[in-house]
């Protein structure tokens, strides 16, 4: 019995010291692990702070390279028209003839080159009395623009001549626009005041 008693206790102390000695190393690696995982986590959280900061600084990158290419692009274009503005030295002739008959205006390119996107506007003191449009007039041809105001222009003022006791020949003054495109592609614009009577003649704008 008292053997068996000792036997116990040495299990126990062996027991005691195995778990003294490797529990211990056991613990240490613990707190080792966990240690060593906190470490982990703060370089993997500074990690993805740089890759979004790298991602940002990217996309800034991206922004700036878009912006200039478009800055690039405009630089481009508009060079591209002084060129074009340079290059177009081409004279366009237009003239303008009245027809008294049928109160109607003739405007002409009185050229050898046609007129693109073509926009004739007729106005009297401040107020348009006619305008037309055309896709296209062809070299030497025509536009036709007729209102009964012209002629009454003309009947008012001979009538008023005729009360005053003063001589003269009426007239009426308009405003005529006319904005084309060229040949060579560029919008081009003429204006002029003219005045017209009974007497057909033919008037360069």
């Amino acid at each position: 019995m008292q053997d068996y008693a000792v036997a116990v206790d040495l299990t126990y102390e062996l027991d005691r010291y195995l778990f003294d000695r490797f529990g211990g190393v056991g613990l240490v690696a613990s707190v080792i692990a966990v240690f060593q995982t906190c470490k982990a986590n703060k370089l993997a959280k500074h990690a993805n702070a740089l890759a979004k900061e790298a991602n940002e600084r990217a996309g800034n990158s991206n922004a700036l390279a878009a912006k200039a290419n478009e800055i690039s692009n405009n630089a481009n274009t508009i060079s591209q028209r002084a060129l074009s503005v340079t290059a177009d030295q081409t004279e366009y002739n237009w003239t303008v003839e009245f027809d008294y008959e049928t109160s109607s205006l003739t405007v002409w390119n009185d050229c050898a080159l046609f007129a693109d996107d073509v926009a004739i506007v007729i106005r009297n003191e401040d107020e348009t009395v006619v305008e037309s449009r055309e896709r296209r007039i062809s070299a030497f041809k025509k536009v036709i623009l007729q209102s009964d105001l012209f002629r009454e222009e003309i009947l008012e003022q001979a009538a008023g001549y005729s009360r005053s006791g003063i001589y003269g020949a009426p007239y009426f003054q308009v405003e005529i626009n006319v904005v084309w495109t060229s040949e060579l592609g560029m919008r081009r614009t003429k204006i002029a005041k003219q005045g017209f009577g009974k007497t057909k003649r033919k008037k360069t704008l």
